[in-house]
This record gives structure tokens, sequence and C-alpha cells, in this order.
């Protein structure tokens, strides 16, 4: 935050706009003025590389937490492979996102892993209305099928859809810590970098992917 000022009107007054054109003999106010606004520019340069530093960490827990279930699954449970999903839900020209307590800083479309012998739409159907609220009734399709980081036996499918009902959940649940809709056209700028690729995707008209994630 930058107090009353958003930067174009700091960079304003610093270029003159202030008290320093009204009268002369006011240059200590304009000193004052230009002072405030550099603490003000050095405060917004450090909560965006805060920001920063929280969007890689949450990204880096992501990835561990992924690596982890992955070869749980594989060694204890008797995975062949792992397939998750992601479900794109769109109203309106906005999607939802959601953001997880383990990884605070970054926002993502829910979706999760599919259970024992789930088919892809059903795990998009249950974990969207487990993290979000919604109930899907039927998917328009899918952006495309992606090999994870663990190689081929690791994939996560992209489902869109615009034909859902019922309502968000408001207060946060033991996974999901904040859920909300996203205009298409600004996107957060801490979404995640895959999920902004297949939201771009599915805006191009790509359907039936198979590529690396």
């Amino acid at each position: 935050m930058l107090g009353c000022f958003g930067i174009g009107e700091v960079a304003e007054l610093v270029e003159g706009t202030g008290f320093e054109n009204r009268h002369p003999g006011n240059w200590i106010e304009s000193s004052n003025l230009s002072l405030s606004a550099k603490r003000n520019q050095h405060l917004y340069k450090n909560m965006r590389i805060f920001r920063r530093i929280v969007l890689y960490f949450s990204l880096a827990i992501m990835y561990l937490a992924h690596t982890l279930r992955y070869f749980y699954l594989r060694a204890f449970n008797g995975h062949k492979s792992v397939q998750g999903v992601r479900v794109i839900l769109v109203r309106d020209g906005r999607v939802v996102l959601v953001r997880h307590w383990y990884a605070p800083g970054v926002w993502t479309l829910p979706g999760g892993g599919a259970h024992g012998n789930e088919s892809v739409e059903e795990a998009g159907k249950r974990e969207v209305f487990e993290e979000v609220g919604f109930s899907i009734d039927s998917f328009g399709g899918e952006v495309g099928t992606y090999e994870g980081n663990m190689g081929a036996k690791d994939r996560c499918t992209i489902l869109f859809t615009e034909n859902f009902s019922g309502g968000m959940r408001l207060l946060p649940s033991i996974e999901i810590m904040e859920r909300g809709f996203f205009d298409l056209a600004q996107l957060p700028a801490t979404l995640s970098p895959g999920n902004r690729r297949r939201i771009e995707a599915y805006l191009s008209g790509v359907r039936n992917e198979r590529r690396q994630w």
C-alpha cells in the first residue's frame, strides 16, 4: 500500500506539480514531499520483492507436495500411474481460482488427484465441489492432458465448463484458504505459471492437446 497516493500520483508530485511551483520559499515542503515519495517507492519495491519470494516459495511447496504424493501412490497404493485434474470454470468472462493454506502465495485452478477408479470427469466434479462448492452439470471439453515432472506416468488433464450450478463457499476450509472469480483479461500476477499457460491455451481454442506440462 502507498497510503493516499498511487505510484502515478507520487511521480506527478515529484516531477513538480507539488508545493515548489506554487510559492517561492516552499522548498522545505517540496523536499519533505520528495523524501516521502522516495520512501513510498522504496516500500512498494520491497513489497513486490516480498510477494515474489512468497510466490516462489509457494510454488516450491506445491512441487514438493506433488512429488511426495506421486511416490506415495506409486510405492504404497500400487498405482501404475498418477492422474490429476484441473478445471477451468468460466462465467461471464471470469474464471474461478483458489489458494491453498500450504501454498498461500499462489493462485491455481481448482482440482486434484483422481481416487481409485474415478474417471477424470468424476474427479473434476468431486474436486470442484469440495474446494469451491459448485456442482458441475457437464463439461464443455478438454484443453489437454499433460505429462508432469515425474514422467509419462504423471499426468494432469485440464477440463473446462460453463455449465455449473450452486454457490461458491464463503468460508475457508481445511485445504482452501480463499477462492474467487477473476477477469480472464486480468489474471492475478501470482497465478501459477503452469495454470496460466493452460488458461491461455483454453482462450486460444486449444483442445485435446498432448504435451509436457
